[in-house]
């Protein structure tokens, strides 16, 4: 497995099914290429939104943009219900996706700038209390919020936590 780390933590992450990792990346020497593959990691409680606050940020490189929607980073919890996603729209956006235990209570902040392909962006999914907010390249694009937002819990191993479930995207998650 490889680390990935948000110092102090660090998760072992386990690539599969194609996935590789190739040069350059945006951070260091090499970016993961998905190639049809995934990378998974051990669900924790340090991966999920639960009740509190919750940051994810990545820099996303994709190579093809078309009418697919292209998850980047995905984890339910138990059922399939509540849920964490980051993906590439079919509008060719980037959307943060939070959805509660219920699966009726969700919040999605979509990004407005239109993405050009083989370019890198630096994402940001912020779920602030019950508002989710997406930033591009440091600037916020977008909110939405749902006062029924309350509790996220996807770390009961459901699903194991997946970066890039797309083909021919290269992604590096700092």
């Amino acid at each position: 497995g490889v680390q990935t780390c948000a110092l102090p933590i660090c998760h072992t992450m386990t690539l599969a099914s194609g996935a590789t990792w190739q040069a350059p990346g945006k951070i260091g020497a090499s970016a993961l290429s998905c190639n049809g593959g995934a990378v998974t990691a051990t669900d924790s409680a340090t991966l999920s939104p639960g009740t509190g606050n919750f940051t994810w940020a990545g820099w996303v490189y994709s190579t093809t943009l078309d009418s697919t929607s292209r998850w980047i980073y995905s984890d339910y919890g138990s059922g399939g219900d509540p849920l964490f996603l980051v993906s590439q729209t079919t509008g060719n956006n980037f959307q943060c996706f939070f959805r509660e235990t219920s699966g009726a209570i969700s919040v999605a902040a979509t990004s407005t700038t239109a993405l050009a392909p083989n370019t890198w962006y630096h994402v940001a999914c912020i779920r602030n209390g019950t508002t989710a907010e997406i930033y591009l390249n440091g600037a916020q694009e977008d909110t939405d919020t749902n006062a029924g937002l309350v509790n996220i819990p996807i770390d009961d191993a459901f699903t194991p936590p997946t970066f890039c479930t797309n083909t021919g995207d290269r992604k590096s998650v700092v």
